[in-house]
């Protein structure tokens, strides 16, 4: 009951967002470099589902709560960076393949960038969850590994069923690309309930 209430304020709170963010683009068209409004607050939104999510999930007292927030923080903010620096690497990647003659030589340094990008983030990810493990109990931070991998599968879901609906395709059965009933969803756990079968 609590799990499927807070799935439909989540819901409700991303239509919102989305809704927000597709009328201020049908009122005044963006220039195409330019990001569409509202993404920066569906990325806070998401991340303010995700907080108030984890607390419930890892049952945090106040003191754990004050240490882990801020670490969460970097480590998001971290993953932003890596994923922008990605983005950048492959855009270029993507543009010295279409050069003719190719050069070789620049290929092969994006390439190499694109390497040591991923071996420094994963480094700085790692003393992050450190720092992170240091704050929780050992039963938190299986809670935490857990619930990691439900909430952004469950994002992902729901994020895609918005999109299916602004695009007008029904998420029923045989309607296109049907999403899963909510029975067939795995659930979120929550601090203090039992896993529904």
């Amino acid at each position: 009951m609590i799990q499927s209430w807070s799935m439909r304020v989540v819901v409700a709170g991303l239509l919102l967002v989305f809704g927000l963010a597709s009328g201020a683009m049908a009122q005044s068209p963006a220039p195409p470099t330019s990001k569409p409004p509202g993404v920066p607050e569906g990325r806070r939104l998401v991340e303010t589902i995700k907080i108030w999510k984890m607390t419930e999930a890892l049952n945090l007292d106040e003191d754990q709560a004050a240490k882990l927030f801020p670490k969460l923080t970097q480590l998001e903010a971290s993953r932003r960076e890596f994923h922008r620096r990605q983005r950048v690497l492959r855009d270029e990647l993507a543009e010295l393949i279409r050069q003719r003659p190719l050069r070789e030589e620049e290929i092969k340094a994006r390439l190499d960038q694109l390497d040591r990008t991923e071996v420094d983030f994963r480094v700085q990810e790692q003393a992050i969850r450190g720092g992170l493990r240091s704050v929780l109990s050992l039963e938190q931070q299986a809670r935490f590994t857990l619930f990691e991998d439900r909430f952004e599968t469950e994002m992902r879901r729901v994020i895609q069923d918005l999109r299916q609906r602004r695009r007008g395709v029904p998420s029923g059965p045989g309607q296109g690309v049907a999403s899963p009933t909510p029975k067939d969803r795995p659930q979120v756990p929550v601090e203090g309930e039992s896993p529904q079968r």
